[in-house]
């Protein structure tokens, strides 16, 4: 099954080992997080209602019961939306955590505008070749 990156536009088979060896994602920690989350498996638990703001234990089952004007999509939508914050702020605890030092950057601290994004001057020097 092709999943897309969480970091780039990159559609993979082999998600695990294409945030290791393309985006540069050595900690097994950081990698479970973008693991789960192309599959939306990442939990929503006391996860505050973008909506209305009250923290649920189940904000999914809110969106539907509580707020019965959105469509599926915008619930799917904001699931999705959800699932990317809450990846993220696990994401800002790891390393948090870490406190390493000096620091390692990865491709979660350096957008990636495509997977194949060759600089200019690189394609330039390969053209004489």
């Amino acid at each position: 099954m092709l999943l897309t990156c969480p970091l780039c536009p990159a559609k993979i088979i082999h998600l695990r080992h294409h945030l290791r060896s393309q985006n540069q994602i050595e900690d097994g920690e950081e990698r479970k997080v973008l693991l789960r989350l192309p599959r939306g498996r990442i939990k929503l638990r006391n996860t505050r209602c973008p909506q209305c703001g009250i923290t649920y234990d189940n904000v999914e089952r809110h969106f539907k019961s509580g707020h019965p004007k959105l469509t599926g999509k915008m619930v799917k939508l904001l699931t999705k939306e959800l699932h990317k914050k809450v990846a993220e702020e696990q994401l800002k605890l790891i390393r948090d955590r870490q406190q390493l030092d000096p620091p390692v950057l990865s491709a979660l601290d350096v957008p990636v505008e495509s997977p194949l994004a060759i600089p200019e001057e690189c394609l330039q020097l390969l053209g004489r070749f």
